[in-house]
Order: C-alpha cells, then sequence, then structure tokens
C-alpha cells in the first residue's frame, strides 16, 4: 500500500512540475478572415505594437523605433530584411502566399526583439 501511495505521489508532483512550468503560448493581437497576427504571450509583447488591416496593408505601430525587421517563412528561413527606421510599418498582404510566416522587430532603444507569427489564411 505504501508503494501505491508513493508512486502516486510522486505521480502528481512530476505532472505538477509539468503544469507549474509556464509554456510559450500565443496572444493574439490582429485577427480578420484572412490574417491572424500573434505575439508571445506576456504583458510587455502585448503592449510593445498594435496591428490594423487597411484593405491589403498590414500597418504596424511600435512603442519604439524599428531599426529593421526580418521575415522567416514556416521552414525558417529569412525570405526578408528590410531597414524601418521608424516606429510604424506598412506591409502588403500580397507580399506573402497562404501560410505561416515570423516577422522578427529589431529596435534601436530596446535590445529585446519581438517575435511576431502572421498566419495568412485561404
Amino acid at each position: 500500500m505504501k508503494k501505491i501511495l508513493f508512486t502516486i505521489c510522486l505521480n502528481l508532483l512530476a505532472l505538477t512540475g509539468f503544469t507549474s512550468s509556464n509554456p510559450i503560448l500565443d496572444f493574439v493581437i490582429f485577427e480578420s478572415r484572412n490574417i491572424e497576427v500573434t505575439v508571445e504571450d506576456n504583458m510587455e509583447n502585448k503592449d510593445r505594437i498594435s496591428v490594423k488591416l487597411f484593405e491589403d496593408i498590414l500597418s504596424f505601430k511600435t512603442l519604439d523605433k524599428i531599426k529593421h525587421i526580418q521575415i522567416y517563412n514556416d521552414q525558417k528561413v529569412l525570405i526578408y530584411q528590410i531597414p524601418i527606421l521608424s516606429k510604424k510599418l506598412e506591409i502588403s498582404k500580397r507580399l506573402f502566399d497562404n501560410g505561416v510566416y515570423q516577422v522578427k522587430f529589431l529596435f534601436y532603444e530596446n535590445n529585446e526583439p519581438l517575435d511576431t507569427q502572421i498566419k495568412i489564411k485561404a
């Protein structure tokens, strides 16, 4: 009986350890019928960027001045690196095919890059 209780307690501790770790979740900052933009789920990232859609143009606005962005496809291959030099960025949806893209924002003042994910739906 002691072995069974010990095994149950050990399993509960192991499960508690796995669930208490803080997994990286995506927080949707913009969603429309054809596009979804997400960031890592923490309060700092939610407040650092906003997104709007005007026809086929994604309009990003950040708190910090953007040095440049890097756009990766779903296989993590860099497809664009573009200097921005502003707090605002507009990207045409036509630049992307259907699929998932990572857009990494690199800033002048803030050394912490901001990773976003753009999902283009059919």
